[in-house]
């Protein structure tokens, strides 16, 4: 597996544009920031509203002829407020479309957007339509449609949430990408690098962002402890442990399906868990990895309904992934991230994502969120306190967000490659027995 040279950019804060093509570099960011001033054919001033895909989308009339461009500090703040608010300072409203309508979608995705005063539900789309006409009458969505591709060609979107088998992602987004409609993807980003890296090339020519549902990203106490770690409290991180153990656990449907999957329980959850921690990390470039996945408990589809399983799914026999996935991966600033997942296992099962940080000056676990240090040669443990929140509202927050600033999602369309690529040499380096370079 080749892996992009270090100009290409592992930590894109530092190393600003990552993928050529993408067109979310700072420098471009803050140039589509700036309203600049288009003219019509009949040579009136036209100003893009801020956010529109492929900047299609015009403020036009009086508003737009008061020194909306570049003419200094009153003329951009102008300028700003009225493309964010629209020409008599309402709120931009978005149209989105939903592909695939599985577990995720009818328990969070749905609830969340539906009671968002800032979008419209405008289609929805699955090839069950019996749940197809179930949800169209629940959330009183206009149009509806069996054919995912079919939506996003006769539909005018501005964004659109594609919640499909994991094979299905890119051939969406890509399609989407092209029209310069914003995607918002459920992880993982696909199971191929390299259609993820052309469908993210052709969202950056269009002015399309891309984000990856990385959830894990907005929970409360995952978001504290990166602040502690960017302030330097454990000092040198050497060592990092993350899991998600389920004891009786393993999906219904397609997830078990490797044709639409591309892989197990590291394809699932594992995603999260390894997202998570890269993150908090920094988000550093791979150098080593060894991987370890098994089928051990097998199909036991009659003992357990997962947590996840969608009312209109059917059980499939098909079960040819792996359910126990273990990793271990080094980083080239030294340190060391350990991985465990399994959607079965006979042992003790987690309430959730667990994670262990160890640093050269004190250490972080979650949850609950704690705090290892040293002081004066007094050891302490400090739990601090803080308000939960509701991650997938506030990943949905900064979705739209980032459409209406021109920003960057914290995981955008990149990052979510690099995971995939990682998850990628997990499963070559279990499948070959050795460890690899990268």
């Amino acid at each position: 597996m080749r892996w992009p040279r270090r100009a290409s950019g592992w930590n894109r804060q530092k190393e600003g544009r990552i993928l050529p093509g993408e067109g979310y570099s700072r420098k471009r960011e803050q140039g589509w920031r700036r309203v600049s001033p288009y003219f019509s054919a009949n040579g009136k001033r036209l100003v893009p509203r801020e956010g529109s895909p492929g900047g299609r989308d015009f403020i036009r009339g009086p508003v737009a002829q008061k020194g909306s461009g570049n003419t200094g500090a009153k003329g951009k703040e102008f300028a700003k407020r009225i493309c964010v608010y629209g020409r008599r300072g309402k709120a931009m409203r978005f149209r989105v479309g939903i592909i695939g309508i599985g577990s995720i979608v009818e328990e969070v995705h749905l609830p969340v957007l539906a009671k968002r005063k800032d979008v419209i539900l405008a289609a929805v789309c699955d090839v069950n339509e019996e749940r197809l006409k179930e949800i169209s009458r629940k959330y009183a969505v206009p149009k509806s449609y069996r054919d995912g591709l079919e939506m996003i060609a006769r539909e005018k979107l501005d964004a659109v949430v594609i919640c499909t088998p994991n094979s299905a992602h890119i051939p969406y987004a890509a399609a989407a990408a092209a029209k310069g409609i914003h995607i918002f993807l459920e992880k993982p980003i696909g199971v191929n690098p390299q259609e993820a890296e052309d469908m993210i090339r052709t969202a950056g020519q269009n002015r399309a962002i891309v984000m990856v549902g990385m959830v894990s990203r907005f929970r409360r106490d995952v978001q504290i402890a990166k602040e502690y770690i960017e302030s330097g409290m454990p000092g040198d991180i050497y060592y990092v442990k993350a899991q998600l153990l389920r004891r009786r656990g393993t999906p219904k449907g397609w997830f078990t399906d490797r044709s639409f999957s591309g892989g197990g329980v590291l394809m699932d959850i594992g995603v999260h868990i390894l997202d998570a921690a890269w993150w908090l990390l920094g988000c550093p470039r791979p150098q080593r990895i060894s991987g370890h996945a098994v089928q051990a408990l097998g199909n036991y589809e009659t003992r357990f309904l997962s947590s996840w399983k969608s009312s209109g799914e059917t059980v499939k026999s098909v079960h040819d992934v792996e359910d126990f996935a273990a990793g271990w991966i080094r980083f080239e600033n030294g340190t060391v991230l350990a991985l465990e997942t399994s959607w079965a296992l006979n042992g003790k099962q987690d309430e959730g994502l667990s994670m262990q940080i160890y640093g050269t000056k004190g250490g972080i676990s979650l949850p609950p969120l704690t705090l290892y240090r040293e002081e004066r040669r007094i050891l302490s443990e400090i739990h601090p306190q803080f308000e939960e929140n509701h991650p997938y509202e506030e990943e949905f927050q900064h979705f739209f967000e980032c459409i209406r600033k021109g920003k960057t999602p914290v995981a955008d369309g990149v990052q979510g490659l690099r995971v995939l690529e990682m998850i990628r040499a997990l499963y070559e380096s279990a499948g070959q027995g050795r460890e690899l370079s990268l």
